[in-house]
């Protein structure tokens, strides 16, 4: 996996404006949680 500074880069390349995250599973918790609490200031919380 990607560094998280990386995976940030790789979301603005691809234009990715929105991330889900809905049954943590054990990569989520491992690869993507990070990134969002590293980068908190670029994601908003959304409940359904």
């Amino acid at each position: 996996m990607k560094d998280p500074p990386e995976v940030m880069a790789s979301f603005e390349e691809w234009g990715v404006d929105k991330v889900g995250v809905g049954e943590l599973s054990l990569t989520t918790i491992r690869h993507l949680l990070p990134i969002i609490r590293i980068y908190a200031e670029r994601f908003s919380r959304s409940y359904r």
